[in-house]
């Protein structure tokens, strides 16, 4: 049990600003993938991409998604100091190839309400669209 405890922040400090790849990603040829780039916190106020297409997308604080082009849905959780969100919040937007997006928190911290969205970086409009909510773990 030793082992373990020892072993978890070395873990943990892997994924730390790492690149997550998609499944199917077969190349990090800017042409043939889109890319988020993402500061997940800011002023201990964080907005985790959670899962991606409904898969999670592993431990870490991850700095760059290259995705697979085509319609996807990412799951954000927000956590802010000693509060984790229990629900997340999903967004779908049509990631293209060749193209860099960034998230926009908007989070209202007075109301306690957040509305993540992906920009795409080239045109600094907003390309997602929130469709639903589901279980934060």
């Amino acid at each position: 049990m030793r082992e373990i405890i020892a072993a978890l922040p070395l873990l943990l400090l892997i994924g730390c600003a790492s690149v997550y790849r998609q499944h199917g990603v077969t190349s990090s040829d800017p042409s043939k993938i889109a890319v988020i780039e993402d500061e997940p916190c800011k002023d201990k106020q964080c907005l985790i991409i959670q899962e991606i297409d409904g898969k999670w997308r592993g431990v870490g604080w991850i700095k760059r998604y290259e995705l697979v082009p085509g319609t996807r849905t990412l799951k954000f959780i927000f956590v802010a100091g000693r509060v984790h969100g229990q629900t997340g919040i999903l967004v779908r937007f049509e990631a293209k190839a060749g193209r860099n997006y960034v998230i926009r928190h908007n989070a209202n911290y007075g109301a306690m309400k957040w509305n993540p969205e992906v920009v795409d970086v080239a045109t600094d409009e907003v390309v997602s669209t929130q469709v639903g909510t589901a279980f934060a773990y």
